[in-house]
C-alpha cells in the first residue's frame, strides 16, 4: 500500500480515423478521443487503476478496431521516492458485430 498519491498518465489510440472511447473508471461513464489523459492513484489504495473501455453499439458496418492502452509515469508529476516505474501498455481488436448490407442497382443494358 503506497502512503501517498501515485500520479500517472493513460493514452489511448485507435486505428480509427476519429475514435472516441466510452471509458469508465469508476462510474460515470465518459467518452474520450485519441490522446493522453491524467489521473491519480489514491493514497492507502492497494490497487491499481481498472479502466473500462466499450465500443459503440450501434448497426453501422464499421472497419475492426484496434485500441492500445497505455499507462506511464506523469511527465509533468514525479512519483513518489519507493514507487517502481509505470509503463503498461497493452493492444486489444474490437471486433464490428454489425452487418455488411450491399445492394447492387443495373444501371444501362
Amino acid at each position: 500500500m503506497q502512503s501517498s498519491v501515485v500520479p500517472f498518465r493513460v493514452c489511448f489510440s485507435s486505428s480509427l480515423t476519429t475514435p472516441s472511447f466510452d471509458v469508465a473508471r469508476g462510474f460515470p461513464r465518459i467518452t474520450l478521443t485519441n490522446g493522453c489523459y491524467d489521473d491519480t492513484i489514491s493514497a492507502g489504495r492497494t490497487d491499481g487503476p481498472t479502466f473500462f473501455v466499450w465500443g459503440k453499439s450501434d448497426t453501422t458496418d464499421e472497419p475492426d478496431e484496434v485500441v492500445t492502452v497505455t499507462f506511464t509515469d506523469d511527465p509533468d508529476n514525479p512519483r513518489p521516492a519507493g514507487v517502481a516505474a509505470i509503463n503498461v501498455s497493452s493492444t486489444v481488436t474490437i471486433r464490428d458485430d454489425d452487418p455488411t448490407v450491399v445492394s447492387l442497382a443495373r444501371v444501362g443494358t
